[in-house]
């Protein structure tokens, strides 16, 4: 509360007109009132109003207390969200990769040469070659194929 009641002065002093120190807590208090009553984020115009309403109560001049109180909503709601979105765009911003280079191989030598075939031996050559036939799968009681099912 007195943190708001200092920036409330200091737009005071920015718009270059009296702050008006019987009236600064009140205007703060019908603020936040405004804020609770009017249901949008931070009390947009509520706010605004709360405090207008209350400074002109108390005697402030009602173009002067308008500027300080743009000046107020400007520093104490506008600026953070500015400053943080500015800052999300810096903190999420992409970096451009740079140019992929050609990859260099891990051998700087050539691959060694295949290993010689050698000569099937003497038993491998009187064995006869397995059969290529396929084999057909087996029918189950359903007449249809087995299925599976793997268990973890």
């Amino acid at each position: 509360m007195l943190a708001e009641a200092g920036l409330l002065a200091a737009a005071f002093e920015v718009a270059r007109t009296p702050v008006p120190w019987r009236g600064l807590l009140l205007a703060c208090v019908a603020g936040q009132l405004g804020a609770r009553l009017v249901p949008l984020p931070g009390g947009l115009g509520g706010v605004e109003g709360g405090v207008l309403g209350a400074l002109a109560l108390t005697g402030t001049h009602p173009a002067a207390a308008l500027t300080a109180v743009i000046v107020y909503r400007v520093a104490g709601y506008w600026a953070p969200g500015a400053a943080g979105a500015f800052t999300a765009a810096l903190l999420t911003r992409r970096h451009v990769a740079p140019a992929a280079r050609p990859v260099t191989p891990l051998r700087t030598q050539p691959p060694p040469p295949p290993a010689p075939q050698t000569p099937p031996s003497p038993r491998q050559a009187a064995s006869p070659a397995p059969s290529a036939q396929p084999v057909a799968p087996a029918a189950g009681p359903g007449g249809g194929d087995r299925h599976v099912r793997a268990s973890r």
